[in-house]
């Protein structure tokens, strides 16, 4: 497996204090719960031509983002364990920030498909507004999970369990999201959010290839198909920079 790239993730490491979010008399309508943390992941990069039409990926820029005016907390519910709560989440968040850098690294493609709506796909699949993608997933079984969430920090046992998970998982350059449904299982999803198996799949297939075919992408590095939206946290497409799209990139 190549190494994985080097370039830091501006906001991976960040640390929360209820500073950082907009108190308000009660939660905003349609949420039951005392906080909510609103993450942005931004990302741009470049591309070259190669030879018969072919393109390499290469300057990937990705950073996290907290948004103070679209995070909140319920005045007089500043608790340290909801605030730990609350970090887990942008925690999550900057793995799959993570992942999305390690995705696009130098990746390839033959000219079948442009660069761009290669990169679109893999990155709608990655922080796009699905809910059956695998950081969406991790996000809700976190939250909500029938046998294993946390019930936004009611449970203080899964609290524990899901934050000794996460912070292994944060702490290891190659940890992946991929980790944590291995370890809840599905039986941990709420009842309307069984793993879809067969997208999951698909997803796999489309970057590492099947039995049955190549995969459709060559990527440099063995790094999972991710993205994420929840209630509480919501990772957005925002600020995608390409050759096509910002006059201040040149291809090289």
């Amino acid at each position: 497996m190549a190494p994985k790239p080097k370039v830091g993730i501006p906001g991976f490491g960040r640390r929360l204090s209820w500073k950082d979010y907009t108190p308000a008399d009660q939660p905003p309508a349609g949420y039951s719960f005392d906080a909510g943390t609103h993450t942005d992941v931004r990302y741009r990069y470049q591309w070259r031509p190669l030879e018969k039409g072919g393109w390499k990926i290469k300057h990937v820029l990705v950073s996290v983002e907290f948004s103070h005016k679209k995070s909140w907390i319920v005045k007089g519910r500043q608790a340290e364990e909801l605030l730990r709560h609350e970090q887990l989440h942008y925690m999550i968040s900057s793995i799959g920030a993570r992942q999305l850098l390690h995705a696009l690294s130098d990746l390839s493609g033959d000219g079948s498909q442009s660069a761009d709506f290669t990169c679109n796909e893999i990155v709608a699949k990655m922080i796009g507004d699905d809910h059956d993608s695998l950081l969406s997933q991790v996000q809700d079984r976190y939250d909500e999970a029938f046998l294993t969430g946390t019930q936004h920090s009611q449970n203080k046992h899964q609290q524990i369990l899901w934050d000794h998970e996460i912070t292994k998982v944060h702490g290891d350059p190659n940890g992946k999201l991929e980790k944590t449904l291995l370890l809840y299982g599905a039986r941990g999803l709420r009842s309307s959010h069984w793993i879809n198996s067969r997208r999951l799949g698909d997803a796999k297939a489309l970057l590492y290839g099947s039995a049955s075919s190549p995969p459709k992408y060559h990527i440099a590095y063995d790094a999972p198909v991710t993205p994420r939206t929840h209630p509480g946290i919501a990772l957005k497409r925002l600020a995608r920079t390409s050759i096509g799209s910002d006059p201040s990139l040149t291809m090289v």
